[in-house]
């Protein structure tokens, strides 16, 4: 199933970044604000593509900035915030602290989407991304009402939803190391190390 023309990229860049100190997606890497990475590879599925944030900062990039509607509600809040500005009903949910995402993962990840389930979620190594997953707009009101009751544990929600796990761990192109985020000052110089071809 091919989904590069009905689908919205969001980059949810909305965390407090208590750990790292600043905000983490306008943090320098490799020669590069975080996000920017995530942007450029974001951009060879899509040009529809928008931001999660509250921070002004984020309009160097010339995205659409998309508020957070329920403030300090972490990621589930997030992709709400996502949903309900979305105009198509496929939506590729990141996380800003991914910078060695590879697109090739991206793309596999849409070609496994059909019309049989809500969300469509990267595994690897036993290990799920639900913020390196896409979601469709039915999973709206599912993870609204999740919010209402403050249970926001985005893997708690996913129960709510017909949800498909796609593994990456046997694929070509996989690499644990395009997972890696970066809560710290200390993550942020380990991964700095990383070869990244």
């Amino acid at each position: 199933m091919s989904l590069h023309n009905n689908i919205t990229v969001f980059i949810l860049a909305g965390g407090k970044s208590s750990r790292m100190g600043s905000d983490k997606g306008l943090v320098p890497f490799k020669g590069k604000k975080m996000i920017e990475h995530i942007i450029a590879t974001c951009k060879s599925l899509t040009n529809n593509i928008g931001i999660v944030t509250n921070n002004p900062d984020y309009n160097f990039t010339g995205l659409t900035l998309v508020a957070d509607v329920i403030k300090d509600n972490g990621p589930l809040a997030g992709i709400y915030s996502a949903l309900l500005n979305s105009k198509t009903n496929y939506n590729l949910v990141i996380s800003c602290d991914m910078p060695l995402l590879n697109v090739e993962i991206l793309d596999f990840l849409l070609q496994q989407c059909d019309n049989n389930h809500q969300a469509f979620v990267i595994k690897h190594n036993g290990q799920t991304e639900p913020l390196c997953a896409v979601y469709t707009s039915d999973c709206r009101d599912v993870f609204k009402k999740r919010i209402e009751a403050e249970q926001l544990g985005v893997y708690h929600a996913l129960k709510d939803v017909k949800c498909k796990y796609v593994d990456v761990s046997n694929e070509p192109f996989y690499s644990e190391q395009a997972f890696s985020n970066v809560n710290s000052p200390d993550e942020l110089k380990q991964l700095e190390e990383v070869r990244h071809d």
